[in-house]
């Protein structure tokens, strides 16, 4: 369970990420834009893994009772893309500004 929870949020992370990595590659090459696939079937996939094995888990901790898990998990998998979402609007209006600014000169 801790590695399919590890895997889970390395998935969020990249979800996180991606828009810093396409905001420098777009910077680095002469290319205006970039794009990526958005796969949310492996967070959800994973997370009903977890959720899984939290029920037929045994303990008295958050992590051993379903619904906390799968509240808990699908608020991160929202959170993630809100800032995915967040993250490519204010670094696309960043890298537009500065490649204007480049085309000025």
């Amino acid at each position: 369970m801790l590695l399919l929870a590890v895997v889970f949020c390395v998935k969020l992370l990249w979800n996180v990420l991606t828009p810093i990595e396409l905001a420098i590659r777009s910077l680095s090459t002469k290319t205006k834009s970039a794009s990526t696939s958005m796969v949310t079937f492996v967070e959800v996939g994973l997370l009903l893994v977890i959720i899984a094995l939290a029920a037929i888990s045994s303990g008295s901790e958050w992590y051993h009772r379903p619904l906390k898990v799968a509240m808990f998990g699908s608020i991160l998998i929202v959170l993630s893309y809100a800032l995915l979402i967040i993250f490519g609007f204010v670094l696309g209006w960043i890298i537009f500004i500065i490649i204007k600014r480049r085309e000025t000169r």
